[in-house]
């Protein structure tokens, strides 16, 4: 059996997450909290998306790719070696931030910030499962995202172009570029704590989905006039992401929201 497809097996993995087998999934293990590295949010100065405030990088890392093989798996046990096209959700998402940054200059629009980033945050979930092969551990591929996020420089200010250059990337090489993703952090100003507090969690809305009706058609996206994603950005503002319990606070949050 290859490495990545065992990894949902293992128990002892700092940072990852056991779910029990009844059809709706509670967290049982939390991710335990990340102790703060001297490391400062910026460089001579300037905003970088390696720097990290709170959390060391290559294990946020891990924990983020472990999650979202746990979540992968739960669609098909075997996703890795299904060849599924990755790269096609990443553009569609940009597709999407680009509607939120705004682009019609024939009409007056003002950019919704929260929702950009949360829909780089999308692009980082399919992303990052684009980039798993089974020849490659979670381990491995964890140190080569760091590599490439911490050499990532500043080549645009625009996060349109940022986008652009991502999507075209994307469309062409039908692959994801963790270096083009940087700019596009770099871009939005999406700082790395940022990316780990949102992905984490987008990915529990994601389990929340699928345990009431997303693969069936009978889940509710929109609750009391706002989308799941607004009802969640509004919990991981309320709550403590260093918390051991984070993940549950955030699921037993929606489930408290939640109209079904």
């Amino acid at each position: 059996m290859p490495r990545l497809v065992a990894f949902r097996q293992f128990s002892g993995i700092r940072g990852a997450w056991a779910f029990t087998s009844a059809p709706r999934c509670r967290i049982i293990a939390a991710i335990a909290p990340f102790h703060p590295r001297a490391t400062p949010g910026t460089e001579n100065g300037q905003y970088h998306p390696a720097n990290s405030e709170r959390f060391p990088m290559r294990q946020a890392i891990r924990t983020m790719l472990t999650m979202q093989h746990q979540m992968n798996t739960r669609v098909h046990e075997d996703w890795v070696n299904q060849n599924y096209e990755w790269y096609r959700a990443v553009w569609i998402e940009c597709g999407e931030l680009m509607d939120h940054i705004g682009y019609k200059w024939w009409k007056k629009q003002t950019a919704d910030v929260e929702q950009v980033r949360l829909e780089i945050v999308d692009i980082w979930h399919f992303g990052m499962s684009a980039l798993f092969d089974p020849s490659i551990d979670i381990d491995g591929l964890a140190q080569q995202i760091e590599v490439e996020l911490y050499h990532a420089e500043p080549e645009t200010g625009d996060v349109r172009l940022a986008t652009e250059a991502l999507a075209a990337h994307t469309l062409q090489s039908r692959a994801f570029s963790v270096a083009l993703f940087a700019q596009l952090m770099l871009a939005a100003e999406l700082s790395f704590d940022e990316l780990y507090q949102h992905y984490v969690g987008k990915n529990v809305l994601n389990f929340f989905r699928q345990d009431n009706g997303y693969k069936d058609g009978s889940y509710i996206k929109e609750w009391r006039g706002r989308e799941d994603n607004e009802h969640l950005s509004e919990l991981i503002a309320q709550l403590d992401d260093s918390a051991e319990d984070f993940p549950d606070q955030v699921y037993q949050g929606l489930q408290q929201r939640y109209p079904g």
